[in-house]
């Protein structure tokens, strides 16, 4: 069967399970077989014909396998690490589809350890040691010596990520290369440069409309694959955990399609996603972008992330460190800030998605508790029209928070605005009552009540 004519099948048969194929601009060729089955060579689902004739032609061996693993080292030899993961990386996709599974992962731990060096060469002795293990000829490696190899990797993109996730707020050391990197502290999104950053640096917009900003600032395109980005957003708030299972992406997302439908679905999504992080950070290599280990996907720790959300909430705590050591100032300003980067819920797109709900929730808790305090702090500056510019803010994100009511009812009686403060409580009787059928508490009765004995019914 004609190439085009297998890839407009096969983009139909997509477009049956619900959804585009990446995105709409993407086309199917042979890049998308090999980063495929190097995730997971086991279940890989059967690529085109023509592409399955070319891997039975080369099925017997790795063409050119020890010429090209020679020339590798003989560039790591001269610290070339650059060209060396380039000619890794073509040996590793030449041999795709060989039964020579062991050359394989050789090639492919080599093309990695050369890529970190040469990011950074001063990443120490252990990579450089890995190298030197896989030097012998393919022919005599053990898989000993690869797992060596691929254990000095993995350990070299850990200590990235716990650095990534565990750093101060304001600037990190990478315990790999014992560089200063800094982290977006800027509110409402802006995207720190004046610092050295270790890999790619993109910053998140969880609050509200959600955004992927690359250094600089500028929004990445995000395309139109819905599962795709509901991947991206997964994969994003939970970077720092455990990787994300394929059972789990394809019972959540291709509920209805059979495992195999499924899982074809699932690796065009990520295949989508690669091409995506790929083109907006251009120092990493698509394929890089998301990792898959144990058999799920994770965010690639080489990518320094800043969230709206991380410095919301690590703004609103530094306020309360400052108020419970008595800097009142400080802890407002921290509060005002932590406020403005509080765009709408997070990720107001998807409300209905169980795994975003609690998040909504402790934010959005976070986010009045910072506004409740401000407006107390406001108050006792003498500054009573911003506690009720506050308290407004709070019943826009709950209208029927009657605790808010009632404080704003007080603050309206020390205005001398008793009129307003009556006008308040009726609001808050009509809202409960329309929301819940409920009239509003004993003690919001009585502040009313009070108020109409001081004769403020007008």
């Amino acid at each position: 069967m004609d190439f085009n004519v297998e890839r407009d099948h096969l983009a139909q048969r997509s477009n049956r399970e619900g959804g585009p194929l990446g995105d709409r601009d993407m086309s199917i060729d042979v890049s998308l077989w090999a980063t495929l089955a190097l995730e997971d060579r086991a279940t890989i689902v059967e690529p085109p014909g023509n592409i399955s004739a070319v891997r039975r032609q080369s099925r017997d061996h790795l063409p050119s396998g020890s010429a090209a693993w020679r020339r590798g080292h003989d560039l790591v030899e001269r610290r070339e690490y650059g060209r060396a993961a380039e000619c890794f990386g073509r040996m590793l996709l030449s041999a795709e589809g060989s039964s020579d599974r062991l050359s394989a992962e050789a090639a492919m731990v080599a093309a990695q350890l050369c890529a970190t060096l040469s990011r950074e060469q001063s990443v120490g002795e252990r990579v450089r040691d890995a190298l030197r293990t896989l030097s012998p000829n393919l022919s005599r490696l053990s898989y000993e010596e690869v797992n060596h190899a691929r254990a000095a990797l993995v350990g070299c993109a850990e200590a990235e990520s716990l650095v990534a996730c565990h750093a101060s707020p304001d600037y990190m050391t990478d315990e790999v290369t014992g560089a200063m990197v800094g982290r977006a502290s800027t509110p409402a999104g802006a995207i720190a440069t004046g610092t050295v950053a270790a890999g790619p640096c993109l910053w998140v917009r969880f609050f509200g409309r959600f955004e992927l900003l690359r250094d600089g600032g500028e929004a990445v395109c995000l395309g139109r694959n819905a599962r795709a980005l509901a991947i991206l957003k997964y994969l994003l708030a939970r970077r720092c955990e455990r990787p994300v299972s394929q059972d789990h992406l394809m019972g959540w997302l291709w509920p209805e399609s059979d495992p195999k439908r499924a899982r074809w679905s699932l690796n065009s999504a990520v295949y989508a996603l690669r091409k995506l992080l790929g083109g907006c950070l251009p120092s990493l290599p698509a394929s890089e972008a998301i990792l898959f280990q144990g058999g799920g996907y994770r965010l690639s720790p080489r990518i320094l992330l800043s969230t709206d959300v991380e410095e919301f909430y690590s703004r609103y705590e530094e306020g309360h460190r400052l108020e419970d050591a008595g800097r009142v100032s400080e802890a407002v300003s921290q509060y005002e800030k932590a406020a403005e980067l509080y765009r709408g819920d997070y990720l107001t797109e998807d409300l209905y998605e169980e795994w975003t709900m609690i998040e909504r929730e402790r934010l959005l808790d976070a986010y009045v508790d910072s506004l409740r305090r401000l407006a107390v702090r406001y108050t006792e500056v003498g500054q009573p029209w911003e506690s009720v510019k506050t308290y407004y803010q709070i019943l826009e994100r709950d209208r029927c928070d009657e605790y808010t009511h009632r404080l704003l009812m007080e603050c309206y009686v020390r205005l001398g605005q008793r009129a307003r403060a009556l006008r308040q409580y009726r609001l808050c009787e009509r809202v409960l009552r329309s929301e819940y059928d409920m009239m509003p508490s004993l003690k919001t009765r009585t502040l009313y009540a009070s108020i109409l004995k001081d004769g403020g019914s007008r």
